[in-house]
């Protein structure tokens, strides 16, 4: 694998949003008095629409979250090339 997936801290802060989004959506779910209000949002044009708008914003902000480091070729003292990241 000449590369391997580099997840800085600052970007985990995305992941954690996204894991809260879910999370409080399940519970919406599992509430009737939550869920009412949010199925009229769902039910309307501009619901959808706004909801389009935000997750192609969020898949933008997730795949910028991971970086890709190329794997360096370590010369030991003896010439000969050890295979690090």
């Amino acid at each position: 694998m000449p590369f391997r997936p580099v997840i800085l801290w600052t970007d985990s802060l995305v992941f954690v949003l996204v894991a809260a989004i879910i999370a409080f959506a399940c519970y919406v779910n599992r509430h009737e008095h939550l869920r009412v209000p949010w199925s009229k949002v769902a039910r309307s044009r501009y619901g959808m629409c706004s909801l389009v708008v935000l997750s192609v914003f969020i898949v933008i902000g997730l795949l910028d979250s991971v970086h890709y480091r190329a794997r360096l070729d370590a010369r030991q003292a003896d010439g000969k090339v050890d295979q690090e990241f």
